[in-house]
């Protein structure tokens, strides 16, 4: 985990990629302070010198992933792109980043199923998809996607992407560039509009 340190000095840096290796391993009531401290090479005392306590450090460590996640789904994209090609775009970031970086791939799913997730759910957690909320949103407008909650294409989404993210780990399967376009066009075929779709008012 490559974190961007919003604090002074490498510790601060080491604390989260620490944490978020242990976490993906043991998971967070198997991830104590002093183990984080030990992994990370840090004393006790440095860790709550940064963070309040351990729900204030997986909360940083949380809000780190979210924006580094965020800012990698949308790299290559534009506004003068089809919007299925914006999607397509993303979709193949999004398997990249889960690929590249599977601890955190791990947090987010252990994160999104905690109790965690629901005291984080605020405004903050949906600034870091500003772009992409916008992505969508533009889509639906153009009727190029589905009129549904924007919350739900999103994590309609993750959730095609992470699955085949660890059928690839279970399994070994190759994932190259021609089975991402293949598999980007079924995650786009869930969401996107299409002439038959059934009316809800019928």
């Amino acid at each position: 985990m490559n974190v961007q340190s919003i604090k002074s000095g490498d510790k601060y840096a080491l604390i989260l990629k620490a944490t978020v290796e242990l976490i993906a391993k043991k998971g967070f009531y198997g991830t104590p302070i002093s183990a984080v401290a030990k992994k990370a090479g840090v004393s006790v005392g440095i860790i709550y010198h940064y963070f309040k306590n351990k729900d204030d450090l997986i909360k940083q460590v949380n809000e780190q992933i979210m924006q580094k996640f965020a800012n990698a789904l949308l790299e290559g994209d534009s506004k003068q792109m089809a919007h299925k090609k914006r999607f397509l775009n993303l979709w193949k970031n999004m398997i990249n980043y889960l690929i590249t970086n599977p601890a955190e791939h791990t947090f987010i799913k252990q994160f999104s199923a905690s109790p965690y997730a629901q005291s984080c759910y605020n405004q903050k957690q949906f600034e870091y998809f500003t772009n992409t909320i916008q992505l969508i949103e533009a889509g639906i407008k153009a009727k190029a996607l589905k009129p549904l909650p924007v919350i739900l294409i999103m994590e309609t989404t993750f959730a095609l992407s992470s699955a085949l993210i660890e059928l690839k780990t279970s399994t070994g399967m190759k994932i190259d560039e021609s089975f991402l376009t293949t598999t980007a066009q079924v995650a786009w075929d869930a969401i996107a509009k299409h002439e038959n779709d059934i009316h809800p008012n019928l």
